[in-house]
């Protein structure tokens, strides 16, 4: 499992949880968990602080050059394998 904590701008979420393997958003907090634990993260195993995030409503296939990614507006400020 890895935490991420997103920098503070007044948004609904400031923390998530990913699953090591998949990539895929388990837990959001302190809310919003139901809309982000649809998502994907890109890249999840290399993740840095002062990244932001590109997620995928799908698993993430990176052969394919038909997946849509978002990229979330807030900057990671911490990184932790739990």
């Amino acid at each position: 499992m890895i935490t991420i904590e997103f920098e503070d701008k007044g948004q609904d979420f400031l923390e998530w949880d990913i699953d090591s393997e998949s990539g895929k958003v388990v837990d959001c907090r302190p809310f919003q968990a139901s809309i982000w634990t649809k998502f994907y993260v890109a890249l999840h195993d290399q993740l840095e602080i002062g990244d932001q995030v590109d997620i995928c409503e799908e698993p993430i296939d990176y052969s394919s050059t038909e997946q849509y990614f978002r990229t979330v507006n807030y900057k990671i400020i911490s990184v932790k394998e739990v």
